[in-house]
């Protein structure tokens, strides 16, 4: 009997699954007849090009329960909440340790067994956790948020180009003044030489100030500015919240003219505060 794969609204792959589960998912609308689905061994197809898992009229609405042959009836099976915010079971404990080992699944995504409550994967010592997340226990009645990346990148992909756009304009400003600086300079040395008598000594002073001041801060600005672009980068594609919360507070505190990129960093702390969000980084 041909088992089954697909990719789920997660942009990852699921299975093996014999084609009662694929039905049962189909008419449960986890899946329809455009999902990539592909056999063991086989190639990626929409599911509707599988007459066995499509009825004449369309997805079967009542297929029989497939049970897994992998649990007995003494063993638990459990259930999670996918990426994209449905629930996928029943699985046994060495199926759910798979996922895990694949990346599929993390510490915090939502598992219960069934007929159980919803708890985070590490509450599950059998599952290859022996406690529970960093940062406390769980408190009776607690309920762990399931990690949704897409839902989470559509939270910080406003702010985080917002960063982006200030920081690039930032760098453009940085590079102009860096320019101004070097060419004013020169010029106030020309100035001074065509004159005939020369610099003192507190001109040559000011004027090697003026060029290290401007070049400096220009120099410093430009790595601020950078530092910001980079983790801006980084937190729209849900990677380093370290290095993500770093760039929102250098937006803030290294703006000092710009209120404009206040608002950007305040934005971004306000999106990488939530609980959520923060869980759905890699």
């Amino acid at each position: 009997m041909s088992e089954y794969h697909f990719i789920g609204g997660d942009d990852k792959e699921y299975g093996p699954f014999s084609a009662d589960q694929i039905k049962k998912f189909i008419a449960e609308n986890r899946l329809n007849a455009n999902t990539s689905v592909k056999t063991t061994g086989g190639e990626w197809k929409p599911a509707s090009t599988y007459p066995e898992l499509m009825s004449p009229k369309g997805p079967v609405t009542s297929p029989p329960q497939q049970k897994d042959n992998s649990a007995s009836p003494n063993i638990s099976q459990y259930h999670f909440i996918g990426g994209d915010s449905k629930e996928y079971g029943p699985f046994s404990a060495e199926q759910i340790k798979r996922f895990m080992a694949e990346n599929r699944l993390s510490a915090n995504t939502s598992v219960k067994t069934t007929g159980g409550e919803w708890k985070p994967a590490s509450t599950y010592p059998e599952l290859g956790f022996a406690s529970t997340p960093a940062g406390g226990t769980l408190m009776p009645g607690q309920h762990q948020q399931a990690v949704n990346p897409q839902a989470a990148q559509q939270k910080v992909s406003g702010p985080a180009i917002f960063m982006m756009v200030m920081a690039i304009l930032g760098i453009l400003g940085n590079i102009v003044n860096l320019g101004l600086s070097v060419f004013g300079t020169g010029l106030m040395g020309a100035a001074a030489g065509s004159s005939g008598g020369g610099m003192s000594d507190a001109q040559q002073f000011e004027l090697i100030a003026n060029l290290v001041s401007g070049v400096g801060g220009s120099i410093i600005g430009l790595v601020i500015q950078g530092l910001i672009l980079f983790g801006s980068i980084k937190m729209k594609n849900l990677q380093s919240y370290g290095l993500s919360m770093t760039a929102a507070i250098l937006s803030i505190t290294c703006n000092c003219c710009c209120p404009i990129g206040w608002g950007a960093g305040i934005w971004a702390l306000v999106v990488l505060a939530d609980p959520k969000v923060k869980a759905a980084f890699n």
